[in-house]
């Protein structure tokens, strides 16, 4: 079991899965129900990336995010998105200065039983960029069979190479872990700490 991480500091011990992403600069998406620990996944991904020298930055779509942002790592520059126009033009930017790119959450603005084609394009634009420069998409539903109709299956994890799908587990803490499904499937699990989170294991998943 790893120490936790630090406001400023990334956890010991980021799963291979994860940090193999970061070095190959790959499209990482990771999405879940709420309070599984998705947004500190990503904070912790961006603090692995600003200790390697690089330039990260962390796009919100929600308030929540935000907040966390401020009140916990504030090393992480983080900005708010509130408009899907918005979204495009920081990652436009982001990504032309070289910056390392977090989006929390990639579907937020397109949570619509009906999102407009224009939208969609945009939202596969944006997975397109990312998947060219190396960065972290999170979805946001409300279960994991959801994710096709968050716009996400269609329009954001074709262009993914590592899917993390997040879930709670019960240990003496506050825990989760993340089903890998691809590029293998593995599982990654993970304490939720103060600041941040606390790696506890991943573990390669065999089919029978």
């Amino acid at each position: 079991m790893s120490s936790p991480a630090s406001a400023c500091s990334p956890a010991p011990g980021l799963p291979r899965v994860l940090a193999n992403a970061i070095r190959l600069r790959q499209f990482i998406t990771i999405y879940g129900p709420p309070a599984t620990g998705k947004t500190r996944v990503a904070f912790e991904i961006a603090k692995e990336v600003l200790a390697e020298g690089r330039d990260v930055e962390v796009i919100a779509t929600e308030s929540g995010t935000v907040t966390y942002a401020r009140s916990v790592v504030t090393c992480v520059p983080t900005k708010l998105a509130l408009s899907v126009d918005q979204l495009l033009d920081l990652m436009i930017d982001g990504v032309s200065q070289g910056r390392y790119i977090v989006v929390d959450s990639i579907n937020w603005p397109f949570r619509s039983q009906r999102p407009s084609p224009a939208g969609l394009s945009i939202l596969s634009l944006i997975s397109a960029l990312l998947r060219g420069s190396g960065g972290v998409a999170i979805g946001q539903v409300s279960e994991v069979d959801e994710g096709i109709s968050m716009a996400l299956g269609e329009w954001v994890l074709p262009w993914s190479h590592v899917i993390g799908v997040t879930g709670r587990v019960q240990c003496h803490g506050i825990c989760s872990e993340m089903q890998i499904l691809k590029p293998r499937r593995e599982v990654v699990r993970y304490e939720l700490v103060r600041d941040g989170v606390r790696w506890t294991g991943e573990e390669l998943l065999r089919d029978c």
